[in-house]
């Protein structure tokens, strides 16, 4: 029995079924003939397709068993890549074998639930039984097989510890090379001296040549990289605590400035009393092995962003079409738990409903999926527990392995629920569409970006009389002429989205023989990427609009020629105000063209308070009240203002609706300017007459005074009251009589000199005047009335050289009476200035001011006026008759000079003659 063992190893050595005595022994036990024969009888028994006898089994098939047999008795689990790496065969063979072994229903095969590509391989029940029953016979033999081999291998152990010292001087030197030939390096250091040891390999890893510097603890530290410093600290002291580190990666900076990548291993060795003494590793550069992986995972990690960002998602299927693999963009749409969907075909996923009510488009996918083809845009759609319905698309294509076994279908896949509702939502509008442009009156049409008729609604049959069929063969443009058509068409495939619309009107001929004035619309439409996909036409039948239209322009041409015959102003305006129509003689008045008038707000060229006035009385008129007038000024074209009377009626409707305005307007200008002159005359002529009798009224009490005088005392002296003549008393009533003579001849010589200076007949006589010579001389004569009346009387100095050409005279005139009123109009201890100063351009100013009563606002005005009496109560207290400044200022008029007067009542008077620049003697 143990002569039929094959030769076999002891060791300490794991393996992941076991040690590597138990697999061997156990493996050799199920070749011995009592299990083949068993075996087979076994198979015979409850084996086989057929029940029949136990089919022959090739070489291949028993590597197969023997290992499922050997993995079965430790306990593990064992895949298809397991069986072909241990048996030697190919992964394809391997597969075959597995795949007759299983029609024989000798063994089983299952997904893996955690990997879902690793098939996991078991053996039937009636096998498994039949294991068991054979083990537990052959225990007893079993146990000698490892009672011997567990002998040997003592022996062996002993042989070969005599042998170690010489080995381990031979290993060295294959260590050496082999250190150079796989570039690794290795390192020992004494845990009693610390000394440390570097291989030839180790220096040059580091970026030294082999004995160029004394290797140390510091040293390595040193060059380590410092984001790797404690880790290194960290696994170095695991190996002393631990006694074996089975491998770091750590990077190191060499004096050259590179970067480079180190992997290192270490372990401790002991002394015979089980005492460390000594640390030692190997290390290898794998910086290029790092960069590959940093590449790889980059890799992996495009590849895992893209199935994650990207719209579609990805799958896979084992070879029974069964979903082992759907990425997390399809979980992530739909909300859709795993479970629903790994596992499961598409038949399963969707229902067999579903399938049911497709079994067409599932037929022929089913039929792909057999032939092994590929697939592209697969739809079937998917109900949710929450009543929703789903739509997917997928598109896919067969794997095979590298032996050519079909392994399943991979592929993508993407939601088109939306697109789905979108399709059904586009046909229900065009049913919605067709049904409207049906019952349209209008002609429609779409065409194709050829030109081509797609669809004709029911109304372009009729007019063109054609049936739809014919219609939709034919290009758009046969029915008019070709050189006509050519334009439309260029139009029209010339839309775009900046013009998306164009518009033609051409006669057509319609079934009924007439020619019809047809208004055509093209819209244009476009898709996304603006291109144009087809042009909707919509014509509409002008011909009566047009016809009715041309019988209203010619009903408006023989009124408006009417209109414009009349040699009124005729305007017509809108309800809301805006300008419609004005005849010739409107725009002739205000020099403007018919059509610059149009739609223009009535008043617009008035001033703004007469179109108020205007628009309100045309909005005013209704049916109760149709009509009105007004008179307005308007400027005419040349800039002259003439007078216009308007009348104005509205014009109403059935329905007793204003739908116009219609003004006529006729210049009255003439006789309105006839009204006023005969207004303003009769208006003088009343200020005239009320003036002429104060005037007389005056006249006759200022006359009757002095004459009462003058007979009075004259009668006293004839009389001799006071005694015979010579008496004393008869001096003091000579010199009233001579005052009041004065007096009347003085009032006389004023009404005089008006009355020439008002018929033209005063002549000035002009002589070269010193100014402060006819001031002080004014001073003077007006002494004696300022002493008399209380009133303090002063000159204040004016420029050194005021010379003049004037009628010295008439300039003391002028003075004397500004003086005179403002100490007549002065109150006792009151003061009067008489001023002389420089004015604008050159100009002199003469002058007089008083604090006296004032002159009251209202009278202002009228002050130079002649027979004018300011404060009229205390005019009639003093001599005059109101001549004192109508004199002054048509004096200064004549000598081409200026009088002016400013007060404030209760605050005094300050009256003025203001020279001319032009009169002074430079």
């Amino acid at each position: 029995m143990i002569d039929s063992v094959v030769n076999f190893d002891i060791g300490p050595r794991k393996s992941n079924r076991g040690t590597v005595v138990d697999l061997t022994v156990t493996y050799d036990l199920f070749r011995k003939p009592e299990f083949l024969q068993g075996f087979l009888e076994c198979v015979a028994r409850d084996g086989g397709e057929s029940g029949g006898p136990a089919p022959t089994l090739k070489a291949s098939d028993w590597e197969v068993v023997y290992f499922l047999s050997t993995a079965y008795w430790l306990g593990d689990n064992v895949a298809t890549t397991d069986v072909a790496v241990v048996s030697g065969m190919s992964e394809s063979s391997a597969r075959r074998c597995i795949l007759r072994l299983t029609k024989m229903s000798i063994i089983h095969v299952n997904q893996d639930r955690t990997d879902r590509r690793r098939r996991i391989l078991t053996l039937s029940p009636a096998i498994k039984t039949f294991l068991e029953e054979f083990v537990a016979n052959c225990s007893r033999e079993f146990s000698e097989i490892i009672a011997f081999h567990e002998s040997k291998a003592r022996d062996d152990a002993e042989r070969k510890l005599h042998h170690s010292e010489s080995q381990r001087l031979t290993r060295e030197a294959q260590l050496r090379a082999a250190d150079t030939i796989g570039d690794v390096g290795h390192w020992s250091r004494s845990l009693v001296t610390g000394e440390l040891h570097w291989s030839d390999e180790t220096f040059r890893i580091f970026g030294f040549q082999p004995g160029e510097v004394t290797p140390s603890r510091e040293l390595v530290r040193a060059m380590v990289h410092p984001d790797d410093y404690d880790s290194y600290v960290e696994s170095i002291d695991r190996v002393l605590s631990e006694n074996i580190d089975h491998g770091r990666v750590y990077r190191i900076i060499r004096r050259d400035g590179l970067t480079r990548w180190i992997r290192g291993a270490a372990s401790v060795m002991f002394d015979s009393d089980r005492q460390p003494v000594e640390i030692a590793g190997a290390l290898r550069d794998v910086s290029d092995t790092m960069e590959m992986e940093e590449a790889l995972r980059a890799s992996e990690q495009r590849f895992r962003d893209f199935t994650e960002t990207a719209s579609d998602w990805v799958w896979e299927t084992n070879a029974d079409n069964e979903f082992t693999f759907v990425s997390d963009r399809f979980f992530a749409i739909f909300g859709m738990p795993r479970q629903a969907i790994l596992g499961r075909t598409r038949v399963q996923i969707a229902g067999r409903d579903s399938v049911a009510e497709k079994a067409e488009l599932w037929a022929k996918h089913h039929a792909d999926l057999s032939a092994r083809r590929p697939f592209r845009d697969f739809r079937y759609s998917v109900a949710t527990r929450d009543g929703r319905r789903l739509f997917f698309c997928l598109s896919g294509k067969p794997v095979y392995d590298l032996d050519g076994v079909y392994i399943g279908y991979r592929g993508t896949g993407r939601d088109v629920s939306m697109d789905v509702e979108a399709e059904r939502a586009l046909q229900e509008s065009e049913a919605r569409y067709r049904v409207l442009t049906e019952r349209q009156t209008d002609l429609i049409s779409y065409l194709t970006p050829d030109l081509r008729r797609r669809y004709v609604n029911p109304a372009f049959c009729e007019f063109l009389g054609q049936s739809q069929e014919d219609l939709l063969t034919s290009s758009a443009g046969q029915h008019l002429d070709p050189e006509f058509a050519h334009q439309i068409n260029t139009e029209a495939l010339g839309l775009t989205v900046d013009r998306p619309v164009s518009e033609h009107e051409y006669a057509m001929i319609a079934t009924d023989g007439r020619e019809h004035w047809m208004h055509w619309k093209d819209q244009g439409v476009f898709d996304a990427e603006n291109q144009l996909i087809g042009i909707l036409c919509v014509g509409r039948d002008l011909t009566d609009r047009i016809e009715s239209e041309q019988a209203l322009k010619e009903s408006e041409a023989r009124w408006r020629a009417l209109l414009d015959q009349q040699s009124d102003m005729i305007v017509f305006y809108r309800p809301d105000l805006t300008r419609r129509f004005a005849n010739d003689a409107y725009c002739k008045f205000v020099g403007r063209d018919a059509s610059d008038l149009s739609d223009e707000t009535a008043g617009a060229i008035l001033e703004e308070c007469d179109a108020e006035r205007l628009r309100g009385t045309l909005t005013s008129l209704d049916a109760e009240t149709p009509t009105a007038s007004g008179d307005y000024p308007m400027v005419r074209h040349d800039g002259e203002t003439r007078w216009v009377q308007w009348r104005h009626r509205a014009v109403l409707s059935d329905d007793s609706e204003v739908v116009g305005l219609i003004c006529s307007g006729r210049d009255i200008t003439d006789q309105h300017t006839d009204n006023r002159r005969l207004k303003d005359e009769k208006h003088e002529a009343e200020i005239a007459s009320r003036q002429k009798s104060a005037f007389l009224a005056t006249m006759s009490h200022d006359i009757r005074t002095p004459l009462n005088a003058i007979i009075g005392f004259s009668q006293l002296i004839q009389s001799e009251v006071a005694g015979p003549l010579g008496a004393e008393k008869y001096r003091e009533y000579l010199g009233h009589i001579s005052d009041a003579g004065d007096y009347l001849l003085a009032l006389v010589n004023n009404v005089l000199d008006l009355a020439r200076i008002e018929s033209g007949e005063f002549q000035l006589d002009e002589e070269e005047v010193d100014l402060r010579e006819v001031i002080e001389f004014a001073r003077r004569n007006a002494m004696a009335l300022a002493n008399s009346a209380g009133v303090h009387l002063e000159v204040i100095e004016g420029p050194t050289s005021a010379r003049f050409i004037a009628d010295r005279t008439r300039l003391i005139q002028m003075v004397n009476n500004l003086v005179s009123n403002a100490i007549k109009f002065c109150w006792a201890g009151g003061k009067v200035r008489i001023h002389c100063h420089e004015g604008e351009d050159g100009a002199v100013v003469i002058s007089v001011q008083d604090n006296g009563i004032g002159i009251e606002p209202d009278s202002l005005a009228s002050v130079f006026d002649p027979f004018a009496q300011g404060q009229m109560e205390v005019a009639k207290k003093s001599q005059g008759v109101g001549l004192g400044l109508a004199i002054v200022k048509s004096l200064a008029e004549l000598h081409g000079a200026a009088a002016q007067i400013s007060s404030e009542l209760g605050n005094g008077t300050t009256a003025q003659i203001i020279l001319p620049a032009e009169r002074r003697i430079k």
